[in-house]
């Protein structure tokens, strides 16, 4: 492991207290949605992506992996939210996926990649970026224990911050199938907002 990011625990509650005091998961800054990028698909691998399943599809679970594992900047490689996205279009439009959009509220910093095949909308959220300087922010998500309604209160806060924004790509793809995924913190998002879209929004998610 590398030492210099092992955070000690002494130093770990101060640091999630002032995350907390300086920036609350209550009020602004809006969430936003960068610029669309849309990549001509060459070959095949969404193609077999199976939009209306009901029971387990490995070949669903690979495909949603790699999103998630390429919702990560350090998998691309980049810093910047324009480069991110333009560089998930370049590795994932060749597997027939198209017309990528970046959902990011920048106060709790939960993002989310938004693509879709001819079949299915498929959300991805991003987990925690290891060098990244939310990293504290999204250590204070992960701790906050408290539960809401049986649902652990950081992951909802995150997941209420950009609902509105994800129900807005669900209405601008209709009849399309809709499916969530994430790693580590973005799979609890993913989970979060799959029942708050059911449950709140009365909108289907096929599969998560």
């Amino acid at each position: 492991m590398n030492a210099r990011r092992v955070i000690p625990a002494v130093l770990l509650v101060p640091l999630l207290m002032s995350c907390r005091e300086e920036a609350p998961l209550t009020g602004p800054p809006d969430p936003i949605v960068l610029e669309e990028a849309t990549v001509e698909a060459s070959s095949v691998a969404f193609d077999h992506f199976v939009a209306d399943a009901s029971v387990h599809e490995w070949t669903n679970s690979y495909l949603l992996a790699l999103l998630s594992h390429y919702m990560y900047k350090s998998t691309i490689g980049v810093t910047e939210d324009d480069a991110f996205l333009a560089g998930f279009g370049e590795r994932l439009g060749p597997l027939r996926l198209h017309t990528f959009r970046l959902v990011h509220h920048p106060l709790s910093h939960t993002q989310a990649v938004v693509a879709e095949n001819d079949d299915a909308l498929l959300i991805a959220f991003r987990g925690t970026e290891a060098d990244d300087p939310t990293l504290v922010f999204d250590l204070y998500v992960d701790l906050a224990g408290t539960l809401i309604n049986g649902i652990h209160d950081g992951f909802q806060a995150s997941s209420r911050r950009v609902l509105d924004l994800i129900v807005a790509q669900i209405e601008a793809a209709p009849g399309k199938k809709v499916w969530i995924t994430g790693h580590s913190l973005g799979g609890a998002v993913a989970t979060v907002t799959a029942h708050l879209l059911a449950t709140e929004k009365a909108i289907n998610v096929q599969g998560v």
